[in-house]
């Protein structure tokens, strides 16, 4: 098809080329042909340009995120390594995956980079370097092709002037009173100025006309030489695009093939992933969590009892104020134990009266389960004041100010204790 555009071109310019000259302007010759063709061609130069600055981008792009990839997969496999369990090793094997996909997407960006890029970017500037050396060609050649016609209208038109001075001139010659005018011998010295006139007009004529042919001629060689250089732009314009074309259609159809490697790599990055991941047991990791820290087993029941100044005999004191403090000591821990066994004793019938709604059918709401929480804290509270208040009347200093100390408020159920300022722990049980 494009063979036969060409040949059409070619068959109707040569019919252009034997029109007359009146008025004729060359510059529209070949115009439309040409600069279409130069505008697919700068369009397609700009095309390349832009693609090549996207895939570089693209490149770019796919390389932070292989670079970002790797760099999370380090610190996800570290962090992963630090615990146990089939978990952990799941976790632990998505890190390594990380990587491996950070890996896949760095192919990525050596293909496109070394397969698209480069070309790309190569192909573009051999077409513009080709670009502008055509059209420079056909610059040349039309301004060449313009001055010669220059010269060409200036010798037309000063042939035309001379032409016309010579037939006056002919004219004049030629009337029957020239004859007259030379039988009267005052008048022969005119007559022949005029006859000298008329040979000078007659050699100016003919070296116009032969001037005039002689600039058509180089004009017309100079539009050949234009037409030339105008048909040799259209062919390697013609090429130019269909090469550019048909790389085009090679990096798509590469760029397709990527991404048809990258599915299988992402395919085996997730099969890979999915035994880790079903082996996942959380029972058995959590058994192995229960198991590593019964190792450790610590008894949470030691209560740190209040080691006051008056009862270290072996400090000096007033012995009044020390049995003054003590007493005062004293009152405020039998206050405290018979507030908490009063609230024992209202917590534990609430207790039961609850325990009774619920056997009866009645569903357990948030106050029941407060009710509950306050009752399992106020035992260990009330157990609190217990071993206080039994140190205290164990001390000399208690006694001798005849402080009633009853057996009911030592009764504790098995409990530590452990006093401050290295005395010794008492165990009751």
């Amino acid at each position: 098809m494009s063979t036969d555009k060409r040949s059409l071109s070619g068959s109707r310019k040569v019919k252009l080329r034997y029109t007359l000259r009146g008025g004729f302007d060359f510059d529209t010759m070949g115009h439309s042909r040409y600069h279409e063709l130069r505008k697919f061609v700068k369009k397609g130069n700009d095309f390349c340009k832009e693609l090549g600055n996207i895939m570089q981008e693209r490149v770019e792009l796919e390389l932070l995120y292989a670079k970002t990839m790797s760099k999370l997969s380090v610190k996800l496999m570290k962090a992963a390594q630090k615990g146990v369990g089939s978990i952990q090793k799941a976790w632990l094997v998505i890190g390594k995956e990380m990587d491996a996909d950070g890996q896949a997407h760095r192919c990525i960006a050596n293909s496109l980079e070394d397969d698209i890029v480069k070309p790309l970017k190569n192909l573009q500037e051999t077409h513009c370097r080709i670009k502008k050396t055509v059209e420079c060609n056909v610059s040349k050649t039309k301004k060449c092709m313009n001055k010669w016609r220059t010269d060409e209208r200036r010798s037309k038109k000063e042939s035309f002037t001379v032409a016309r001075e010579n037939e006056k001139v002919q004219d004049m010659t030629s009337d029957a009173s020239y004859s007259i005018l030379t039988s009267n011998a005052n008048l022969i010295k005119d007559a022949t100025k005029l006859e000298n006139k008329k040979r000078k007009l007659e050699e100016s004529v003919k070296k116009s006309y032969t001037e005039y042919y002689t600039y058509c001629v180089r004009t017309a060689r100079a539009k050949l030489e234009w037409e030339m250089a105008v048909n040799d732009a259209e062919k390697n314009f013609m090429t130019l695009e269909e090469e550019r074309l048909l790389r085009l259609k090679e990096y798509a159809h590469h760029v397709s093939q990527t991404y048809q490697q990258f599915v299988p790599k992402i395919s085996q990055l997730s099969s890979r992933l999915s035994e880790p991941t079903y082996e996942c047991d959380v029972s058995q990791d959590f058994a192995i969590i229960t198991d590593t820290v019964n190792q450790y087993d610590e008894d949470l029941s030691v209560q740190v009892l209040p080691d006051f100044y008056p009862e270290h005999t072996n400090l000096a004191m007033n012995k009044k104020r020390r049995i003054s403090a003590l007493t005062k000591i004293l009152q405020l821990v039998r206050q405290d134990l018979d507030r908490e066994r009063r609230s024992k004793k209202g917590l534990d019938t609430l207790a039961n009266a609850m325990h009774h709604h619920a056997s009866s059918g009645l569903k357990h709401d948030d106050s029941h389960k407060n009710v509950y929480e306050k009752l399992h804290h106020v035992s260990p509270e009330h157990d609190f004041f217990i071993p206080i208040l039994h140190r205290l009347s164990l001390s000399g200093p208690a006694r001798a100010s005849g402080a009633p100390v009853h057996d009911s408020d030592c009764s504790v159920t098995s409990y530590n204790w452990i006093f401050l300022i290295g005395k010794p722990m008492i165990c009751t049980g």
